[in-house]
Parts: C-alpha cells; structure tokens; sequence
C-alpha cells in the first residue's frame, strides 16, 4: 500500500537498459580539478541532472572513438574491448557509487551494446539488442548531447535499484558520434533497506501531535509540524517519491500527515483506505516495519507511479502504536485523469467573448462602410482585428459583422472576406426569420444559441471506380440517425455522372453537365424533404472547394470553385466522407454584441461561431467528466423513493450544472446494474415528466453503454430517439461513476445532439 488510494499492486519487470552492481549513494561534484585519463573525480552529494551530464560527458570524453567504432560481435576479448571496458571499472572504483557504465550505438531503429563494464560477470555482449520506446526521451537524446533523467526505480533479475542515469555521446577522430556513453548512479534496495529507510522515518515523527490530529487540523502547527519533518526525510533520501502517515479507523485505515499535502494529489486527514488482501505487507506495518516485495505500479490522482514501498509503525511517548509511515521510492509521471475534453465555450463564455470583441471594434468607422469598400483602410482594420481575435481564441472558427438594413441585414466585414471566395462582402443581405431570436437579440446586448446541423457524406467516383470528389447532404432540425444519412448520402452519390463530375471547372455553371448534376440533386432534396441543402465539393491541394450546388442560381448558391475550405482538426468526419460513407452531428455555438459607435449607439452586432462536432471521443470524454462530479457512495445508497431526499437532489443539482454549462448536452443521466437489468438511479430532467426515477428499468442497453460500467465509451454513431413528447437526434457517452473505495457503483450517460 502506498500513498495512492487505487492499489494494483501490479509487479512489472522492467527491460532495462541497466544492469546493476551494489553500491552506496553519493554525487558527482563539477568544477572539481581535471581528472586523469579512465578515472573520474570523486563525487560527494546527491547528483543533480545537469552533474549527471556533467559526469556522462566526462567519462564519454575518455574513450576512443574509433576503437569503440571498430568492435563488433566476438570482439570482447580484444585489447581494444579491454581497455574500454578497464576505464569504465577504473572510473567506477573512484566512485563507489556509480551502479554501472556502459556503452551503446544505434542500429537501424534500434540500439545494440557495445562495451559493458560487468561484461563477464552480469553484462551483457556486443551486440545485444535494445528498442527504444517512447519513455526514452533522455536516452535517444544522448546521442547528440549530454543528456539526464532523474530518479527512477527499476529492476533486473531479482535486483531492485534506484538510480539516476546520465548520457552522453561517443566522438570518432573526425568529431562523429559513434555511440554514446550511459552511466547510472543510485542504490540497491533490499527488503531491509526499505525497512530500515521507513523505521528511520518513524523515528523523526511526535508520535503524540500525530495521535491528536483529526480531519480540520491540517493548518494546525501539530500537523506542520509532521508535514515539514516528512519533507525533511524526503529531500534529503534520494529517490522518494511519497512520504506519508496512516493510522486504522475500525476495519479500515485513514490517512493523516502526506508530506505532499497542498497539491492536489496528496490526501488530507481521514481521506479513507479499504485494505485488500493484497496488502499484508501494509498492514504488518502497522506492528514492525516491512517492505513490498517487489515493484508495482499506481495510480492517484493525475499521476501514475512505478515505485516500491517499505513501513514502519509510529510510536507515541508511551511506545503505544498510534499509526504507521509509508516511504515510496520511485517516479510517477503525470497522466490525464479522465479523457481530454476539447474545449467548446458555454453559451454565457461566448456572451462574453463576443462582447470583448464587439467592444474593440470601431463603431463609426463601422457604420461608415459602403459596398465597394473592401480595400478601404477602415474596412482592413476591422477585419484584422476579428483575425486577431480569432487567433488569440483558438476555439473561434468564424467571425462576421452585421447591421439592420431596412427589414433585413446585411453582413459588413467579414474576417474571411479575402481568404475565402464564400466569405461575405458588404451589404449581402440575410432576411431573419421566426427562428432567428437570439441572432436579432444580439443587435440590443449580449446573446449566443446553438446552431446543429446533420450532415451527410459520401465519394462520388468516375467510371474507373477512382473517388472524384464527395457529395454533401444537410439535414437540419430533423430527426435522422446516422445509418439513415448515410444511405441517402450514398444513394444520390451513385446517381452521379463522376466523370462529367471531375471535368467541371469554374464558369461551366451554364453546361448541360453542371446542369444536369444540379438538377439531379435538387430533385432528389424534392423527393426527400428532410434534406435541407445538397451540394458536392472536391479537394483542391489542401483545400475543398465546391462544384455543384443544388441551389447554384439563388442568392444563396455557391458556383464551382467557390467556398474553398481549408479542412482543420474538426474535420475528420468530412474528410473521411471523401473515401467512405460518414455522417456527423455538428454544432456552432454562435455569441452575438452589439456594436455602438462613440456616442454609444448600436451601429451592428459581431457574430463569432466556435465549432463543435459531436464526435465519439468527445461524448465518452464528457462522461467521464461528469463521472468525477458525483458522490458515488451518496449514489448507491438511493432507493426508490428517495427523489426528495438530499442526497438525490445534490446529484440531480450536480447533473443539471454539468448539462448548463455544456454545449449540446441534451440529456445526462445515472444508471446502475440490478441483477441482469440495469435501471436509472438520477436524471437531471427528473419532475419535468418524462424522465425516469430511481428504479426505472432500461428496456434498451447496448454493448457500448455496459462497456461505460467499467471505463468511459460511447456509441459508435448517433441515432434517433424519442423520450415523451420530444425526439432526440443523439450520440450517448457512458463511464463508471466510483464509491470512495474505488468500486463501481454505477455509471453516467451523456447524450450530445439536437433536440426536435
């Protein structure tokens, strides 16, 4: 048991590039006087990674080039071998504390062994074959430069170390690098060294301040008081990595002093641990001190560590126990505790957003622009400040201006207009409709909504079967699953003339093959009404552009080779509809301000999108958000009946927060198994009347959603489906929701899309 609450108690065995010799801790000094040649100057503190590159370079600087560069497999009995391998023991015998030098060389992908120090006894030959992976950044980096990586705990056989190793390269007479040098300073710990570092730890600590300390106190001077004697321990004991206290409390054991405490890994007093029957080790602790009896890996918090642990009981004046210590030696390196969550602003984040910008932008200079003024100073000057807004908020993808014209409105400076043929110039009109509330808001203050659309791809390919381009369907605001708009995708994209597709270029609006192809795709928008827009593109190096639009002879219609597109990070559906069959639900959410000139009146609004594609990744990842919000013991004690009691009202208050402030949430929801059936525990739309409460069984389970009991996942493609009196168009996250111990209580479903 160590510091972390999840114990695996996984023992690995590492393949190392290491081979180790006993040895006792001390440290390279630099600026020490010149040594002689094959010996190093004697180290004296514990080594810090630059000494650790100041030590490499300096046995690397010792050896021949040429002669390391001529050895091959069958050569270790060569005086050539020899007298390398006698410069490695000759510097090491000046530094007890050097566990081991060696060298190596690249081959191909992989490195191989040249000379080893302990070759004879435990080292390895010419020849013998290590691949690197993508943990040996300081390794590979050693090949140029000096090069060090700190404390780490490590095994070879039945030998467990801890060590520091530094790099540096291997020069022939022409000033090529040949090889590099690695050498690694630390110690081998034993079950007794490990007893012994804990039982030296439980000898620092008031046994009395830390019997008296309970949950509250950790601001006290008592609980300084430990903390700080801990960190002592710590930073002075070379390759600790956690250092902390724990007493019983009944069946199970509670932490108390971490000498971490105030980050945010660290537990604080009464944070509990449930002891497994893995932990005999741990819980003898508690009576004399003792070790694990090899390396395992944990997890806590935002760190995963590979470490090695001994303990040791604490004592208080009397000699009674009061608790134990832990000691953990090891590295831990930082791990995402949940899948990342791309970042999508809330509606009220791009209120704000849109009211920064709209604040920046000249008002007077604003209303003053005509049509025809796309090269005036003034309109340039608007336009690089919405550019520059958008560069400085990566999650922006469009960005526009608009004023009142008559009826109607029109666009006035585009941030694209320039960039892209589609972007808009002064005074194209846009007529709102009974739809556009939040947009016509947006002309008096601050407003923002959320615009989804269902898109539709498939290849259009030429008589050879070769993909030509891809055709787009749109459909927005009605109810279609994925499977659904895909096969309609893939229906009209067969229909296609690939051929005549591919040989239009721009100005062949007006041929009987544009012709054709359009009226083909209006035709089949006729025949299936939830169609809103059709259209087809094609890549053009790395941009799309479009070919035909079904709507090409309306004010809205986009001619070939307009629209061109450069295809980002959010793209990957619509680019995979080039090769493939795809469909993908994607949202703007869309922030409106108005802009006023100096005296203060609205002379327009600024428009800025900022995408959002509902995708299986970001749905599971959503989940497993929400899963780290809700008390997992709170949740497995409900029962049915319980809708009004407190702790049902804190996850459904919890749930309903996570749903507002998250774009395209439709629905979130708890579930939990019962028996073979799994039923719904909290909803956050519980009391609107069409959700579930505790108890309600799901009479539709999938594959994914039981996988989401044991770690986040998610549909594959979104679906349809109708709750009440509404239809949802959606694509559900899933993962498991953990009670204080770690065990799986249930699990919190996220469904990302529209609502019809």
């Amino acid at each position: 048991m160590t510091q972390q609450s999840i114990l695996t108690g996984l023992i690995i065995g590492i393949v190392a590039l290491l081979i180790v010799a006993a040895g006792v801790m001390v440290v390279f000094t630099p600026g020490e006087t010149e040594p002689a040649p094959g010996t190093t100057v004697p180290i004296s503190k514990t080594p810090t990674l630059d000494e650790m590159k100041a030590l490499a370079a300096e046995i690397a600087g010792t050896i021949d080039g040429d002669a390391l560069a001529a050895l091959k497999p069958g050569d270790e009995n060569t005086s050539a071998y020899i007298a390398i391998r006698d410069q490695f023991n000759a510097a090491r015998a000046a530094n007890p504390n050097i566990l081991y030098i060696y060298t190596m060389r690249k081959v191909g992908n992989a490195t191989e062994y040249v000379v080893d120090a302990d070759y004879g006894d435990d080292g390895v030959p010419i020849g013998y074959v290590y691949t690197p992976t993508d943990a040996d950044t300081a390794f590979l980096a050693g090949f140029t430069g000096p090069s060090a990586e700190p404390y780490y705990v490590d095994d070879w056989g039945d030998t467990v170390y801890t060590a520091t190793s530094g790099y540096a390269p291997i020069k022939d007479a022409s000033g090529a690098v040949v090889g590099l040098v690695g050498v690694d300073v630390g110690r081998v710990i034993t079950e007794e060294t490990l007893k012994a570092l804990a039982a030296d730890a439980a000898a620092r600590i008031d046994g009395d301040a830390l019997a008296a300390l309970k949950p509250g106190d950790e601001d006290t001077p008592g609980h300084i008081a430990v903390r700080d004697q801990l960190r002592a321990f710590k930073a002075e004991t070379p390759g600790v990595l956690y250092v902390y206290t724990m007493r019983k409390a009944g069946n199970a054991t509670e932490y108390i002093v971490n000498a971490d405490y105030g980050s945010s890994n660290a537990a604080a007093i009464g944070e509990v641990y449930v002891p497994t029957e893995k932990d005999t080790a741990f819980l003898a602790g508690f009576t004399e001190p003792s070790a694990e009896p090899g390396i395992y890996t944990e997890e806590w918090g935002s760190e995963i560590a590979t470490i090695i642990s001994g303990y040791a009981p604490v004592k208080d004046s009397s000699g009674a126990i009061v608790g134990l210590v832990g000691v953990d030696l090891g590295s831990a390196e930082t791990i995402a505790k949940t899948p990342a969550v791309p970042k999508v602003p809330t509606l009220d984040e791009m209120k704000v957003l849109a009211a920064d910008i709209a604040a920046r932008i000249d008002g007077d200079a604003l209303a003053a622009l005509k049509p025809g003024d796309e090269s005036t100073p003034a309109f340039t000057a608007v336009r690089d400040r919405l550019n520059a807004f958008r560069a400085s908020n990566p999650e922006i993808v469009y960005a526009y201006t608009m004023r009142k014209a008559g009826n109607t409105t029109e666009s006035v400076v585009d941030a694209d207009y320039g960039e892209r043929s589609d972007a808009y110039a002064i005074g194209e009109d846009y007529s709102p409709d009974d739809q556009d509330t939040e947009f016509l808001a947006g002309f008096a203050g601050p407003s923002a909504e959320i615009e989804s659309y269902i898109y539709g791809y498939a290849p259009i390919r030429n008589a050879s079967g070769a993909g030509v381009g891809m055709l787009v369907c749109i459909g927005s605001g009605i109810p279609i699953g994925q499977e659904r708009m895909e096969a309609l995708a893939v229906e009209v994209a067969g229909t296609i003339d690939g051929d005549a597709h591919a040989a239009l270029k721009p100005g062949d609006e007006k041929t009987p093959a544009f012709i054709a192809i359009r009226d083909r795709l209006a035709a089949f928008r006729t025949s299936n009404p939830e169609i809103a827009y059709i259209y087809t593109v094609r890549m053009v190096g790395n941009d799309t552009e479009y070919v035909v639009d079904a709507d090409y002879g309306s004010d809205n219609g986009v001619a070939i080779g307009g629209g061109d597109y450069t295809p980002t990070d959010l793209d990957a559906v619509y680019l995979a509809g080039l090769t493939e069959p795809a469909a993908e639900i994607y949202s703007l959410i869309v922030g409106y301000a108005p802009v006023k000139n100096s005296a203060g009146a609205g002379v327009g609004l600024v428009c800025i999108n900022a995408g959002n594609p509902i995708t299986p990744e970001r749905a599971s990842a959503l989940a497993a958000n929400a899963a780290t919000r809700i008390d997992g013991d709170a949740l497995a004690a409900l029962r049915p009946g319980d809708e009004n009691a407190p702790a049902f009202t804190a996850i459904h208050d919890q749930l309903r927060a996570f749903k507002a402030e998250t774009p395209g949430v439709v629905y979130v929801y708890t579930m939990r198994k019962a028996g073979e059936s799994v039923e719904y525990v909290v909803d956050a739309d519980y009391g609107n009347g069409n959700t579930p409460g505790i108890g309600e069984v799901c009479n539709d389970t999938s594959t994914m959603m039981l996988a989401g009991f044991t770690e986040p996942s998610a549909e594959s493609k979104f679906y349809v489906e109708q709750w009440g009196n509404e239809t949802a168009t959606a694509l559900s996250g899933y993962a498991p929701v953990r009670d204080s111990t770690g065990a799986v209580v249930g699990l919190v479903g996220v469904d990302l899309g529209i609502l019809h």
